[in-house]
């Protein structure tokens, strides 16, 4: 970990110099609406709870040629997941964060979630860097640290390997997203995990959007209850839909279903949730 702290400190004095997770053309400066946010969100990094880009061209957020973009965000569970995996006990969460961006490609997002039952009790929070090379018009690709902190290593599966480190691949064009994703996460645990995400998108009127998504992952646990092989890990189907108000203030309801093979990590093969999200787009020019 010592040697991870001063690349940190480079990414977070970068951050008040720029970043994004942005689309840029070649005729002007533009970006996609941020993918997430579990990626929950959540990494978060195309979280697996869905959250979707809107990947329309006509949709499109202008923003001058220097900006930062801060989306405050709130988000409500039925019950927690990560690949699959219910991380919440079955139990409702709540959770209120900011992601920031701006245009060289640095990004920083942090949140705290909570359970709801019988009040707010403390889950976990997350704090994300990133960065994002944007190597054409339709492909890029970002690297990302994520520290998740949890009351203990025995909350869930992955509390015992809160620091992530990934590595995405993107290939975006109009209504169309596929993203291939690489994270390792450590900690007294390690899980190495490769995704395949597919996402659309499909715009009702000049406010209503509809994305399906596919997400697939592969993974192999160094876990203190599993040491599992290289093997199917989790399947996820989502449709998320949403509607923006006032141009920049932007809710979305989506609903999931995940399969996932491996017993050891989720009391249930298929598991179905529920994700409601509101967020706010604030553009600082200079």
């Amino acid at each position: 970990m010592k040697k991870i702290y001063p690349i940190l400190i480079f990414i977070i004095i970068s951050l008040f110099n720029n970043y994004t997770f942005a689309y840029t053309s070649t005729q002007d400066t533009t970006v996609i609406e941020n993918i997430n946010t579990d990626e929950e969100q959540d990494i978060d990094d195309l979280e697996s709870d869905s959250d979707v880009s809107d990947l329309s061209e006509e949709d499109l957020i202008e923003l001058d040629e220097n900006y930062i973009l801060i989306t405050p965000f709130l988000t409500v569970k039925s019950n927690q997941m990560k690949n699959g995996i219910d991380i919440s006990n079955g139990k409702p969460t709540i959770s209120l964060g900011a992601d920031i961006s701006n245009s060289y490609g640095f990004g920083a997002s942090f949140s705290r979630n909570s359970t709801l039952s019988s009040g707010l009790n403390y889950l976990n929070s997350n704090l994300s860097l990133s960065y994002e090379y944007e190597m054409s018009s339709i492909f890029s690709t970002e690297v990302s640290y994520m520290k998740t902190f949890y009351s203990n290593e025995d909350v869930n599966p992955f509390a015992s390997a809160s620091n992530s480190l990934g590595l995405n691949f993107d290939l975006i064009v109009p209504h169309f997203l596929m993203d291939l994703s690489y994270s390792y996460s450590f900690g007294t645990s390690t899980i190495n995990e490769f995704g395949l995400t597919l996402q659309s998108y499909i715009k009702l009127g000049d406010k209503f959007k509809i994305s399906p998504s596919l997400n697939t992952v592969l993974a192999a646990y160094k876990h203190k209850k599993l040491t599992k092989s290289l093997g199917l890990s989790n399947v996820l189907a989502s449709l998320k839909f949403g509607y923006t108000f006032f141009e920049n203030l932007n809710l979305s309801l989506t609903p999931a279903v995940a399969y996932t093979p491996v017993k050891v990590l989720s009391v249930k093969k298929l598991n179905t949730y529920l994700t409601l999200n509101l967020d706010y787009d604030f553009e600082i020019n200079y």
